[in-house]
This record gives C-alpha cells, structure tokens and sequence, in this order.
C-alpha cells in the first residue's frame, strides 16, 4: 500500500470521528462509527498489523474485506 492511500484513509477515519462528535445525540451510530474510524486510522498508520489482528478476531475477515472496499471507495 502506498503512503497516499494510507493517509486518505487516515483523513477519512478522522472525518468520520469528528462527525460522531457533531451526532453524539444517535449513541449506537456514533459508537459503530467511531469504531469505523478507529479502524480506519489504525489501518491507515499500521495497515499490516492491522490486518494481523483482525484475523484472529471472530468476522474479522469481514471487517477485512470492508476495509478493502473503502480503500477501492476513497482512493
């Protein structure tokens, strides 16, 4: 992966956490879309041991193949 996708996802993660800050009145939304940015912020600054942890994770396979989908989306 290359340094321009990794911080275009790293920017997209941090959009998504500060609109949770704007909808903190919707708590199961912000909760799953902070989780979404945590995800995309780590994946962005350490992609690989991402990766590595979320396929020992129960779905994590899923979670894996939607992070490459917003990878494909954003870039």
């Amino acid at each position: 992966m290359d340094r321009d996708t990794a911080e275009a996802r790293t920017k997209f993660g941090l959009a998504i956490a500060a609109s949770i800050l704007i909808g903190a009145f919707f708590k199961l939304i912000a909760l799953a879309l902070f989780l979404i940015a945590v995800l995309l912020i780590v994946s962005g600054k350490e992609p690989q041991k991402t990766r590595e942890f979320l396929a020992g994770v129960p779905g994590g396979n899923y979670v894996i193949k939607a992070l490459a989908r917003v990878d494909e989306w954003i870039s």
